[in-house]
């Protein structure tokens, strides 16, 4: 299945790297893979895993 949001992820990127947007306002946290397990039943806004 194809990611709906891929084609976003430029215009995405440059809107952060201008400032025009805050990214660490929507993301509640940046967290390895491997942390899924334990991270996940936390409350957290957006969290974001890393490969």
């Amino acid at each position: 299945m194809a990611c709906l949001g891929r084609a976003h992820l430029p215009d995405a990127l440059e809107l952060a790297a201008s400032g025009q947007v805050a990214p660490e306002r929507v993301v509640s946290g940046v967290f390895d893979r491997e942390q899924l397990p334990e991270v996940l039943p936390e409350r957290h806004l957006k969290p974001v895993f890393t490969r």
